[in-house]
């Protein structure tokens, strides 16, 4: 097989996670918000979606670059899911700020815990990638 196939590169992968994010937070939802209307549904179905497709493509791409920063380091993967977490983090509650959200850690932990949890892995698998590509070399 190819090897484009076979070993995606960073835009690759970032733009499968964001099409699965894209479904899986738009799904949820138009799924709370449907029993209002099947518009309000597809409305925040569109903005979740979106939100998640372009959060998680900016968060792909970011892993993928500080893996490579901290790449020579004895703590890759903690230092690059910190360094993303810390982002997603700052990124999320500036905009809850700015909106005026009145319980803004409450309202972003449930997307930060998936968010941290998804960075992990996907830090730790890209980072094994790494060791096994440069123990075959």
């Amino acid at each position: 097989m190819s090897a484009v196939l076979t070993q995606p590169g960073p835009a690759a992968r970032s733009l499968l996670a964001a099409t699965v994010a894209a479904f899986a937070y738009g799904g949820w939802a138009y799924f709370v918000n449907a029993s209002v209307s099947e518009q309000a549904g597809w409305r925040a179905a569109a903005i979740q979606g979106g939100y998640s497709f372009v959060l998680t493509t900016g968060m792909t791409l970011l892993m993928d670059y500080f893996l490579g920063v901290f790449r020579d380091t004895s703590q890759t993967v903690l230092k690059t899911t910190a360094t993303i977490s810390a982002i997603c983090f700052a990124v999320a509650y500036g905009v809850h700020w700015a909106a005026n959200t009145p319980e803004i850690l409450m309202t972003i932990l449930p997307g930060f815990s998936i968010g941290f949890a998804y960075t992990l892995t996907y830090v730790i698998a890209l980072n094994r990638q790494g060791r096994l590509e440069n123990a075959r070399s």
